[in-house]
């Protein structure tokens, strides 16, 4: 939890790494983040870099955990429109 509250923080103040969202929430989802903490850091990784294609796959998986299935589609249609080598890695 406190992480998240000093993440949250640079973020306010201006702090546009995505890599850094990225890795966090990366962390946070092994530890069994909620799926809405994880949605915001990969949502920030994107908005700070709408070509992290990566950040897009994750973001699509937690949206689909939290119920939103076409949201998630559209996340995931993004990465695969920056990376496509990602659908052969994911979907095999």
């Amino acid at each position: 939890a406190r992480a998240m509250e000093l993440l949250r923080r640079m973020i306010e103040l201006g702090e546009k790494q995505p890599a850094l969202a990225f890795n966090i929430a990366m962390l946070l989802e092994k530890r069994g983040a909620p799926a809405a903490d994880l949605a915001w850091l990969y949502g920030h990784a994107v908005e700070a870099d709408a070509e992290f294609a990566d950040a897009w796959l994750n973001l699509g998986n937690v949206l689909e955990a939290l119920g939103e299935r076409d949201r998630a589609v559209a996340c995931w249609r993004k990465a695969m429109e920056q990376k496509p080598e990602l659908a052969r890695g994911y979907f095999g």
